[in-house]
């Protein structure tokens, strides 16, 4: 998502990256044998990590929306109660 980041395979000078990169070296003959099943148990978590970002990152969003909608609701409800109209902080994006 926007403003997140994420693992990446890229080579030294970032002039290439992606999982392409992996696979190549996973195939490349020069790539010792013994570093294989590294390299795939690396790959995996890098996978599981992005995951846990992007997981925590959309919920860390919803939390926040959540927090100005009960704000909201807040606001509505004092003004009932006490008569009079409560300040609330203004929402970055309108939300259903």
């Amino acid at each position: 998502g926007a403003g997140t980041t994420f693992l990446r395979w890229r080579n030294l000078d970032r002039s290439s990256m992606g999982v392409a990169l992996w696979e190549a070296l996973l195939a490349n003959p020069a790539t010792p044998a013994s570093l294989i099943d590294e390299l795939y148990a690396i790959e995996l978590q890098r996978i599981v990590l992005n995951m846990q970002i992007s997981l925590t990152h959309s919920i860390a969003r919803q939390a926040l929306e959540c927090a100005n909608k009960a704000a909201q609701a807040e606001a509505a409800y004092l003004r009932r109660v006490h008569g009079h109209a409560a300040s609330v902080p203004p929402t970055t994006k309108e939300s259903p």
